[in-house]
């Protein structure tokens, strides 16, 4: 196909279409870069998918839309990729940003949901069904239980889940946080039930209910004979804990909702024999360095790497973007409900916009 005959059926096109504007080829490579910054795609990205050689050229599409503009930003030496430190660094600060203004004005709890280590194996070679199974357990067990609680009343609790798979040491550790404002609302008439301040669900029968749910979904997939039988007999750890208004457990999540395993700032040398990064010692909170392989680090990082496409951070209840009770207006009326708003830190603005 050449550059007439795509010319030519652009033209019938926009005949048949009533366009009485005149179109070309290279209208379309306009728009769809367009359409591209609208939708918050990388500068670097377009200028790669546009061919051109100067990021200068792409910038050109900022003129062209004001939310392109907005959302855009620069990044030196930037590649693109979703598991790169600096490229992801901003989004962060966005998302972070955006969760701040969404916070419910109650008390709030954080889940944490842990792989025990006789699964880690089958996790790290079937990432993609291991780790939608962990999310759809855990979604199960807390829905289930925040529904029948006993505690609070109210059949509709909201939360979302951030995965997180590594340890400071770059090991492969596979758990999911979940934030959840404390209490649930009812659907039949929108009104909201809190919980105990200090009490949001029991973990023991939480963590058997997600290794229960967790064992069906393998059953259901014929994968259980990838695992021993012992494997089943030891409870999954299930942490929960309260965290005031949840700012500081909002903060603490961004640090790595768009992030893999290391930044940049960790890494001291790197040369052809060895790479020496540094961690926090868990135990004494020490600043403490690791060196390693170039091959063992690149393995160690690899394995943190997300199969393709797939949702690390994942939203329900009345946080769905589909649900009947938008968070905005959930925040409106609890506020309403209890006339104050927590004071929340100051919004962050992306290193790369003026």
């Amino acid at each position: 196909m050449n550059r007439a005959s795509v010319q030519g059926a652009l033209g019938r096109a926009v005949k048949k279409a009533s366009v009485t504007k005149k179109l070309s080829v290279h209208t379309l490579r306009h728009s769809y870069a367009t359409h591209l910054l609208e939708q918050g795609v990388n500068i670097r990205v377009i200028q790669r998918y546009m061919g051109h050689k100067c990021l200068e050229t792409t910038m050109r599409y900022l003129h062209l839309t004001r939310k392109g503009a907005e959302d855009a930003y620069q990044i030196f030496r930037s590649c693109g990729n979703r598991h790169c430190p600096t490229c992801q660094g901003d989004k962060a600060v966005t998302w972070l940003n955006a969760r701040m203004d969404r916070l419910l004005p109650v008390h709030h709890f954080m889940i944490t949901c842990t792989v025990p280590a006789a699964f880690r194996n089958f996790f790290r070679s079937h990432q993609r069904f291991a780790y939608s199974a962990l999310f759809l357990a855990t979604l199960k067990a807390i829905s289930t239980l925040a529904s029948e609680s006993t505690w609070f009343q109210g059949d509709t609790p909201g939360f979302f889940g951030v995965l997180h798979t590594w340890g400071r040491q770059l090991n492969y550790h596979p758990h999911i946080h979940y934030l959840l404002p404390g209490g649930a609302f009812a659907s039949s008439d929108s009104s909201w039930h809190a919980s105990p301040e200090a009490f949001y669900l029991p973990v023991k029968i939480l963590s058997a209910k997600i290794k229960s749910s967790f064992l069906k979904l393998m059953r259901k997939a014929d994968l259980l004979q990838l695992l021993p039988f012992q494997a089943w007999e030891k409870a999954w750890n299930v942490h929960s804990a309260p965290v005031g208004n949840g700012a500081r457990s909002l903060r603490y999540l961004s640090s790595y909702v768009f992030r893999t395993a290391i930044s940049n700032h960790r890494i001291l040398t790197a040369n052809g024999d060895r790479v020496v990064f540094r961690y926090s010692d868990t135990r004494t909170g020490k600043n403490k360095t690791m060196s390693l392989s170039p091959f063992e680090f690149i393995r160690r990082f690899l394995q943190h790497v997300l199969p393709s496409g797939f949702m690390k951070i994942r939203y329900y209840g009345f946080m769905h973007p589909s649900t009947s009770i938008p968070v905005k207006l959930a925040v409106a009326l609890l506020e309403a409900l209890f006339s104050v708003r927590p004071v929340k830190p100051e919004s962050v603005k992306p290193s790369g916009i003026p």
